[in-house]
């Protein structure tokens, strides 16, 4: 684990991983926030339908290999974690807020499975 200060001079509290502090709110739907995602975490989210994330990246490919994956609710965190959304085939719904850089959507275009979407 690390603890430091960030470069703002304050203190940050233990780093833990993204699955011990995962908030599941149901048996498929888990929040994770602030943590950082590895290849390694297609594990213990292959079951999930509802995914939302905050304020984080997300390694190329991980979302694709979610079979399971319906809704992506992404919440801040860097552009390039809205672009792997192009690799979700399934996907029915789809909310971004927040997201820094952000600015070309032509990857949504091909996304027929959509049902719900927020920008």
């Amino acid at each position: 684990m690390n603890t430091g200060s960030s470069d703002n001079g304050l203190m940050v509290g233990p780093r833990q991983n993204a699955q011990t502090s995962a908030l599941w709110r149901t048996s498929d739907a888990v929040v994770i926030d602030h943590q950082a995602l590895s290849a390694a975490d297609e594990s213990w989210l292959s079951g999930v339908r509802h995914l939302t994330l905050g304020a984080l990246d997300v390694p190329k490919g991980l979302l694709c290999s979610l079979r399971k994956l319906e809704w992506l609710d992404i919440r801040g965190g860097p552009g390039n974690t809205v672009v792997n959304v192009a690799e979700c085939s399934d996907l029915t719904g789809l909310k971004i807020s927040q997201v820094r850089g952000l600015s070309d959507l032509s990857f949504l275009a091909g996304k027929e499975s959509l049902r719900f979407l927020s920008l």
